[in-house]
């Protein structure tokens, strides 16, 4: 069998997209446009403004919480995708039965204004804010107090050195690849966007009637298909993946909603949202209310990488339900995901198809026992309770929490 390529006016396509003028100014001017964010908020009144705004409206008095999580970040590190984990640490945090005091270090607030998942936690939640001069004192718990827990993007946290503190150091994994996670770190799993009001409704959406053998799911546009992901990290694109289905011989079936999946006339497909080829691009959204039960619906998820690395957030959600991943970068998690176990695993245009193909011709009861093992999978390593008792349970002081991002 030869290898499965994509069909010569699509790889013209992509290869014109690629060499455009657009993608080599991107190239060009990325390094300038870093340079100028990091200054931005210094010399942007509007920034000014929105700090002195969060410092107006943070709580006068101390928040609850049994234990007290001091939040002292900096770098740029959480202004892009890391404003999600930003967001979700938080969040998580604070459902843990934490008291979240956020260090007032006026650059990381600034550029809340203009990234959409840390500006949403300051309107969505209370908050607490501390000097950032003065750290742990300053957050109402001194030393010999106990139960404080600093989670820092400092390198050295020599400032809270003599303070009875557990450090937890957040820095990102280094070119967002496997290899750079250091052995005795803590992984912080890829956050899950949607999530589950309650238990109770987690546990129907794992019972819910699986009424589809694959579902490719999520947007996808020209940009999906980058070098990053094709050279740097070597895997398929998302839009290789797509393209290579809809070249292929595998019963292909099209939904624009959740209601189409629901009721199948032909459950033993490979379902796919609407798809402008000329354009590259998926048509038609699914309503966020809906996203959890579209996944819960599917048997397996075609777990297609990002833009500029290859995990991404839709197959945390899959799993989440308990929809079992085909997907080629199972080593990105920690531990690594199982083929035949919690996951299908390939490599390549020809694995891709292949995997797909085993999906499709997978029996009742195998299936069943790969649910499980995705929810036990999720449950043990992508949870964020999970998450935190690893590094509560840590004996070191200075605890080193690794992400993707």
């Amino acid at each position: 069998m030869n290898q499965p390529r994509l069909n010569p006016r699509t790889r013209r396509s992509l290869a014109w997209f690629r060499a455009s003028h657009y993608a080599r100014l991107k190239f060009l001017t990325d390094p300038l446009n870093d340079w100028l964010r990091r200054g931005r908020s210094y010399v942007m009144p509007s920034h000014y403004r929105y700090v002195r705004r969060l410092v107006r409206g943070a709580s006068p008095a101390p928040l609850p919480g049994e234990k007290t999580a001091l939040v002292d970040l900096h770098t740029r590190d959480f202004d892009a995708d890391g404003g999600r984990y930003f967001y979700l640490l938080l969040r998580n945090l604070r459902r843990c039965g934490y008291r979240v005091v956020i260090v007032n270090n006026y650059r990381f607030l600034a550029e809340s204004k203009r990234k959409v998942f840390k500006r949403r936690y300051f309107e969505e939640f209370p908050y607490e804010l501390c000097d950032a001069g003065s750290g742990v004192q300053s957050a109402g718990v001194g030393d010999g107090a106990g139960g404080v827990v600093v989670w820092t993007d400092r390198r050295d946290p020599r400032r809270y050195e003599g303070v009875d503190a557990k450090i937890v150091r957040v820095l990102p994994i280094a070119g967002c690849r496997p290899a750079n996670l250091a052995p005795a770190s803590v992984w912080m799993p890829y956050p899950a966007l949607q999530e589950p009001a309650t238990h109770e409704e987690l546990a129907a959406l794992r019972q819910t009637p699986r009424t589809a053998r694959v579902l490719f799911a999520g947007r996808t546009a020209p940009e999906y298909h980058s070098r990053k992901i094709t050279r740097l990290h070597g895997v398929v694109s998302r839009l290789e993946m797509i393209e290579l289905l809809l070249d292929s011989e595998l019963p292909l079936q099209h939904y624009a909603r959740l209601a189409d999946v629901a009721a199948p006339a032909e459950p033993q497909a490979v379902w796919l949202p609407p798809y402008d080829r000329g354009a590259f691009r998926t048509t038609g959204v699914i309503d966020a209310a809906q996203w959890l039960g579209l996944l819960g619906r599917a048997d397996f998820y075609i777990a297609s990488p990002g833009t500029g690395m290859p995990l991404a957030h839709n197959v945390v959600e899959a799993m989440q339900v308990g929809t079992v991943p085909i997907i080629e970068y199972g080593d990105y998690f920690r531990p690594p995901l199982t083929d035949g176990v919690n996951a299908l695993v390939f490599r390549g245009a020809r694995g891709f198809l292949g995997a797909v193909e085993r999906a499709i011709a997978m029996d009742a009861a195998r299936r069943a026992a790969m649910h499980a093992a995705v929810v036990e999978y999720y449950d043990t390593h992508l949870r964020f309770d999970s998450f935190l008792r690893k590094v509560e349970a840590s004996q070191e002081r200075v605890v080193e929490v690794q992400y993707y991002g």
